[in-house]
């Protein structure tokens, strides 16, 4: 449908890419190529949301990343000619091609500048994340128990001595992660947790065993999260504290760290003034139920921070909080326990 409305407008996605990668389009060429490549972007990063990938956003806020996705496809060099859509056309013969042969091409280049925008995306907000899609990438390719491929866009993996089951619906990230979870230990490299997780695919026949990289990059990432729980705090054996010993150390320590966080985080634009107040709400409430009354295992700062924001999901916090909550948490820990010692 959009190729009809562009033939209409006398706009050929074939001479109009021609013009491009020449040197020679006129403005109206140049935005139509990216108009065209935009209604392919947006699409595929909404897509990325739903099915959990891609943190969750404002419809803005997408429309104006599918453009940041597609922005190096258009920068040129002194002669006027962009020169990545050149590089990567040059190898089609787009004079005998119709229309309907190039969209798959443009399509395939637009999709590979999403998933690299959307790494980069993941590399500034989760490094820990970002590391872990690299060493499985490299273990894959080291190990080669899975096989790398690509579907509806995606760069996917699929056990390497197995059929993909592709005819059947795939695993959700939470469904997976249920099932996943309790075969892991925390402690495993990379390459233990693909070997896992390829048997695990194997020896089940319900759900599709192609599994996108960045649920298996997520759901390595949620292994990791209890590998390295929070410290635990054990009152001193010698000194009975009371409660309100316990609940006055937590918010003195609260209240001192927030003053040093505040000056690196708000200093420097990173954390409004207003979240970071409520980390600390989250943080101070989570060590009275571990501290006081004992439970606060049960206590998930997830659970905690989404009763702060109804709307907070699960990828988007894993981006965009989890590292500096539990940080800070550390942060408040090490001082409650100082000042709990010197009581």
């Amino acid at each position: 449908m959009r190729m009809r409305i562009h033939r209409e407008e006398g706009h050929c996605l074939r001479e109009t890419i021609q013009a491009a990668i020449s040197g020679s389009p006129t403005r109206e060429e140049v935005n139509c190529l990216i108009h065209i490549c935009h209604s392919l972007a947006h699409p595929f990063l909404m897509r990325k949301i739903a099915t959990g990938s891609l943190l969750r956003m404002q419809g803005s806020a997408i429309a104006d990343l599918a453009y940041d996705c597609i922005a190096e496809l258009f920068q040129t060099d002194d002669g006027g000619t962009c020169t990545q859509l050149r590089s990567y056309f040059c190898g089609i013969p787009l004079a005998g091609c119709e229309d309907e042969e190039i969209l798959p091409h443009l399509r395939k280049l637009v999709f590979s500048k999403v998933n690299q925008a959307v790494f980069r995306l993941y590399t500034e907000y989760d490094p820990a994340l970002s590391k872990i899609l690299r060493n499985i990438k490299s273990a894959v390719h080291s190990f080669q128990n899975f096989i790398p491929l690509e579907r509806f866009g995606e760069p996917c993996f699929v056990p390497s001595t197995s059929g993909s089951l592709q005819q059947l619906p795939p695993y959700t990230p939470e469904e997976l992660e249920m099932q996943f979870l309790p075969r892991t230990t925390g402690r495993e490299h990379i390459p233990e947790l693909l070997a896992k997780l390829s048997l695990h695919l194997r020896q089940q026949d319900t759900r599709c065993r192609i599994i996108p990289l960045m649920t298996i990059g997520m759901l390595f990432r949620s292994v990791y999260a209890g590998r390295y729980p929070a410290e635990e705090i054990v009152l001193p054996g010698e000194t009975m504290l009371n409660s309100h010993d316990a609940l006055m150390a937590i918010r003195q320590a609260c209240r001192e760290v927030e003053v040093r966080m505040r000056r690196k985080y708000l200093g420097r634009k990173k954390v409004s003034g207003p979240l970071l107040r409520d980390y600390f709400q989250v943080i101070e409430e989570h060590l009275e139920e571990k501290i006081v009354s004992g439970n606060g295992s049960d206590h998930h700062l997830y659970e905690s921070l989404r009763s702060f924001y109804p709307g907070l999901t699960k990828t988007n916090y894993y981006l965009e909080h989890r590292n500096r909550l539990e940080y800070i948490l550390k942060l408040v820990q090490k001082e409650t326990l100082r000042r709990l010692h010197e009581s």
